[in-house]
């Protein structure tokens, strides 16, 4: 197989895999549950930052005393 051949063959893969894809609608749930932003937990998704891991130990939950990270009471 000749480098032509194998060019046509990778690009002609790529595009059938971005065609046969489908769009990702991911929701920010947490965020929006608790009505803070997703930097209080992440750093750059899906990575996450001390209060996120925090968070995630604690079975996703805020601490009850803790309402300076929400935007809205609850």
């Amino acid at each position: 197989m000749d480098t032509r051949h194998r060019v046509s063959l990778f690009f002609a893969f790529v595009l059938t895999v971005m065609l046969l894809t489908g769009s990702s609608y991911a929701i920010p749930a947490f965020s929006r549950q608790y009505g803070t932003s997703c930097t209080t937990c992440h750093v750059d998704f899906p990575k996450l930052n001390d209060f996120g891991k925090a968070f995630k130990d604690a079975g996703f939950k805020f601490p009850k005393d803790d309402e300076t990270l929400s935007k809205f009471p609850r």
